[in-house]
């Protein structure tokens, strides 16, 4: 879409100062088109952040075009963290009449074309300016509430429900709209929830006089989370003045070590590959975090059983802790057992995706070392074998570790050979599919043995290898996790896992986001 539109001018352009934690992290800005009766809005965000030690710059672009009914025709993003550059285009018209969506990914330079499937519900009415005049809209007939049913491209093709609540409407001093300073102007302020992802933001909007080209009103001057890694914000300002402000900041926001769990009790037996331990999990918020029992792990509810039990005396703060708090049990003498019936089961975590491409030629030829090395120590490698000769082979391939690498797909670590536990664990699952063993990626908290004299958790990612039984039709989930010097530990606290398939993009992640910053560890037994 991109060389359809070159040439078109903007109707619009908007810029704004981002900040995380209060400190200036970089730039964004909206764009919006309109060409032969289609509308395009482009949102494109810069920023400079601390990985560790390491600097990283995140370019992120999304793009949305709709039909003057805000019907959404084609979607898509492009991220580049450090040199790691990925896009997804989505085509919802294409394919409309199979009811699929068409969908294209290209990482690394690696084109991939797949599909997924397309709206069941309500057509997607909502494109990003049709969500900008019903706010308009809403504001005039004096509306409280407004529900969308809309794309978010860095969430993947599937509609998504945006609930937003009008809060007030005041007087705010907004920069940007004048050289002279901050300018005292009615807003809107909006509260939005979007399906699947626990976090509330605001949104600030000011209407515009009316103009003649065809554009909403509405404009957005302030956007606002309370992520867990700290408040972003991004604020209404003048290109020159954003990018002034980004050059001026010294200090960038750091988003590895500011994210450790600290633990007052040290893991025993850590390295030994077997036993289990038990870990208390409670969320900074009060709710019960909700956490998978999946792979080694089983969770139980704590303090609903036991509730009528608990002696009059015991501290009320424990009492609520206990209620809303889990056990993590790890035992690695246990996997999931999954019974498959249908081998659809087992297609969605061998399919190669632009993340985890197990057809991938440098992937393949890792794939035959494995077969290779194994057959001649010890003959045909049953899928047990096999599955720790990728983690080996991963280990090997991968020679130099650090944080600024971004995230790369495994098709690019495998060329590169560099990467975090991120690229571990990708090239580890393509591998895993090239050897014909389904794979998917797993993400949560990984123990960090002393850092300032504590033990703490850190976030983190690995994979697991889907192995049969001796009993015919059951399988097993087993964890692997190439960033150590054994194939698994107890050390890890699983909190979601994903096929990383094309149609998901960033959706795993973004789940899982609520729960950064938000966990307090415990180590229990």
């Amino acid at each position: 879409g991109e060389e359809e539109w070159s040439g078109v001018a903007a109707v619009r352009e908007y810029d704004y100062t981002v900040r995380i934690k209060g400190a200036v992290a970089g730039v964004m800005s909206m764009k919006l088109y309109e060409r032969e009766g289609v509308y395009r809005s482009v949102e494109a965000m810069e920023a400079e952040v601390d990985r560790g030690n390491d600097k990283v710059t995140l370019r992120f672009k999304t793009v949305v075009e709709e039909d003057k009914e805000g019907r959404v025709l084609r979607a898509g993003y492009k991220q580049k963290m450090a040199q790691q550059e990925i896009s997804m285009d989505y085509d919802y018209v294409t394919k409309a009449g199979e009811g699929k969506v068409a969908v294209v990914s290209v990482q690394g330079g690696q084109r991939h074309e797949s599909e997924a499937p397309g709206p069941t519900g309500p057509e997607v009415r909502a494109g990003r300016i049709a969500m900008l005049r019903q706010v308009e809209e809403g504001l005039r007939e004096g509306k409280k509430e407004l529900n969308f049913v809309t794309v978010k491209p860095e969430m993947g093709p599937t509609p998504v429900d945006v609930k937003t609540k009008l809060v007030a409407v005041e007087e705010e001093a907004i920069r940007g709209l004048s050289s002279e300073g901050p300018t005292s102007i009615p807003v809107s302020k909006w509260t939005t929830t979007v399906t699947g992802i626990s976090l509330l933001s605001s949104e600030w909007y000011h209407q515009q006089d009316d103009r003649e080209d065809g554009m909403p009103a509405a404009v957005m001057v302030h956007y606002s989370v309370d992520s867990p890694l700290g408040k972003l914000e991004a604020d209404f300002e003048s290109k020159e003045a954003a990018q002034e402000a980004m050059d001026k900041e010294e200090k960038r926001p750091e988003l590895v070590h500011s994210a450790y769990i600290p633990l007052e009790r040290a893991v025993k037996k850590l390295w030994d590959g077997k036993g289990k331990v038990v870990y208390r999990v409670t969320t900074k918020s009060g709710e019960r975090p909700e956490m998978p029992e999946e792979g080694y792990q089983m969770v139980t509810a704590e303090g609903e059983e036991e509730e009528e039990e608990e002696e009059e005396d015991e501290d009320e703060g424990r009492k609520k802790e206990k209620k809303n708090s889990v056990l993590v049990t790890v035992d690695l003498g246990k996997g999931e057992r999954v019974a498959v019936e249908d081998k659809k089961y087992l297609e969605s975590f061998l399919a190669p995706t632009a993340m985890v491409d197990g057809s991938d030629e440098e992937v393949q030829k890792l794939a035959q070392r494995v077969v290779q090395k194994l057959e001649t120590y010890h003959g045909p490698p049953s899928p047990r074998v096999l599955a720790k000769g990728a983690w080996a082979e991963t280990k090997r391939t991968i020679k130099l570790s650090n944080l600024a690498t971004g995230f790369a797909s495994a098709s690019e670590t495998a060329r590169t050979k560099t990467g975090d536990c991120s690229e571990y664990a990708v090239l580890l699952a393509a591998i895993l599919r090239a050897l014909g063993l389904p794979s998917r990626t797993c993400s949560g908290l990984v123990y960090l043995e002393e850092r300032d004299g504590r033990a703490n958790f850190g976030w983190h990612m690995w994979s697991q290898v889907l192995l049969p039984s001796q009993e015919e039709g059951v399988y097993y989930w087993q964890d692997l996790d190439a960033t150590l010097p054994i194939p698994f530990s107890l050390g890890h606290i699983l909190l979601g896992t994903s096929a990383m398939s094309d149609a998901e993009a960033h959706t795993a992640e973004l789940k899982l986001v609520s729960l950064i910053g938000n966990l307090n560890v415990e180590v229990v037994g």
